[in-house]
C-alpha cells in the first residue's frame, strides 16, 4: 500500500531505515484502541486511527502519525499536491470494521465514502474542500 506522498511532506518522516538501511519504506493506516473497552461495547472516543511508516525488507516501525495530523497535513496541502483518494478509502474501511455502537460515526463514514467515490479516479486529482473537511472530521 504506497501512497503518493512522499516523506518528506510528513514533518520528521525518516527517509531511511534505522535498522537495515533500507529506503524501501511504506505508509499504512491502522486504527487502534484507545482504552480498555472490549470489543463490541466501543465508542467513537475509543478507538482512533494512526498511520505508520515501515520498512518493506525488516518490517521496522518507523514513524506513527495520527490521523488528525495527517488531515492536517492534507489541509495545509498546496493545491497542485495529489492525494492517492483510493489510500484514504482503505483507510475510511478500515474504520468501518471496527465494531461501534455509536451510528452517527458510522452515517458519516459512509458518507465520506460516497463522497470519495463520486470524485475523478485521477490519483493525482486535489481532493475538494468539503472532502478536506470531511476528512478532517472523522479521527
Amino acid at each position: 500500500m504506497n501512497t503518493e506522498i512522499s516523506n518528506a511532506a510528513v514533518p520528521g518522516a525518516p527517509t531511511h531505515c534505522k535498522e537495515c538501511g533500507s529506503t524501501e519504506l511504506e505508509w499504512f493506516s491502522h486504527v487502534r484502541i484507545l482504552n480498555a473497552v472490549q470489543q463490541g461495547q466501543l465508542n467513537t472516543h475509543d478507538v482512533g486511527c494512526v498511520f505508520v511508516l515501515g520498512c518493506i525488507e525488516c518490517s521496522e516501525s518507523l514513524s506513527i502519525v495520527k490521523a488528525e495530523d495527517v488531515a492536517g497535513l492534507l489541509n495545509a496541502a498546496p493545491p497542485a499536491q495529489g492525494i492517492d483518494l483510493g489510500q484514504v478509502r482503505e483507510a475510511v474501511e478500515m474504520a468501518m470494521e471496527v465494531p461501534i455502537k455509536d451510528r452517527t460515526q458510522r452515517q458519516r463514514l459512509a458518507g465520506l465514502l460516497a463522497l470519495i467515490d463520486s470524485q475523478p479516479t485521477l490519483s493525482n486529482a486535489t481532493p475538494p474542500q468539503d472532502l478536506r473537511t470531511q476528512l478532517g472530521e472523522v479521527r
